[in-house]
């Protein structure tokens, strides 16, 4: 009877073993190398993966800052069906995932990646780089500098950054939330961004608990 008991549990434990190397494989969108770590990229549901299509890559790459590098770009099913190469705005939900130059081939430690994890210097500091950005990239708006939230943290390595946006075309102001988050993973320091428009104080909610989802997902699958 124990020796029956030890081969039903070896069973089990073979069976979950393969279950989990399938579900790794399967749970990916699409694996992408820094340094000698391989990242995965999700499989979102309700969400496409379209960052290696030509026009998407081009728009998200003149979009983020001098020195940074794309490496994933998520549009909901609808937009991504919808998306037409003119339309260069994505006025819908999406999530962002980039790195730098400087960090992409560099050991982080968790010390440094603390430092690293807080944008509220960013967004106080360095506005002006990024309001350049936005005017090149989609001169018929005007935007004001976001308001800061707050901050938060889902796990030790991982800090969020909850920031308010205010554009204007011609006739109407329009408002969004980014979560910005900053992820150690593998002793790589990674970074996402969620968007989706604000129209009062409990949408945050509803924007924050997509954003807790997809971030604790990404640090998941990159355990």
């Amino acid at each position: 009877m124990r020796k029956l008991f030890f081969l039903i549990s070896l069973l089990l434990i073979i069976s979950c073993k393969n279950i989990e190397t399938k579900n790794k494989a399967t749970d990916c969108t699409r694996t992408i190398s820094l340094s000698e770590n391989s990242i995965c990229l999700p499989l979102f549901q309700g969400m496409t993966e379209c960052y290696l299509n030509e026009n998407i890559q081009k728009i998200v790459n003149n979009r983020i800052p001098k020195g940074s590098l794309g490496l994933g770009f998520y549009l909901n099913d609808k937009n991504y069906k919808e998306f037409q190469a003119e339309d260069e705005r994505f006025f819908g939900d999406y999530l962002l995932f980039f790195s730098t130059e400087v960090l992409m081939n560099r050991k982080v430690t968790y010390n440094q990646f603390s430092e690293l994890a807080s944008f509220d210097k960013l967004i106080k500091d360095d506005w002006t780089s990024i309001n350049n950005i936005l005017k090149k990239e989609a001169d018929d708006l005007l935007f004001d500098k976001p308001v800061i939230i707050g901050t938060y943290s889902l796990d030790k390595n991982h800090s969020s950054t909850i920031i308010l946006t205010k554009y204007r075309d011609e006739n109407q102001d329009f408002f969004r939330i980014t979560i910005s988050n900053c992820y150690l993973i593998k002793n790589k320091v990674i970074f996402s961004a969620y968007n989706d428009e604000y129209t009062d104080r409990e949408v945050v909610q509803g924007i924050k608990k997509n954003n807790d989802y997809l971030a604790l997902r990404f640090l998941q699958e990159n355990e």
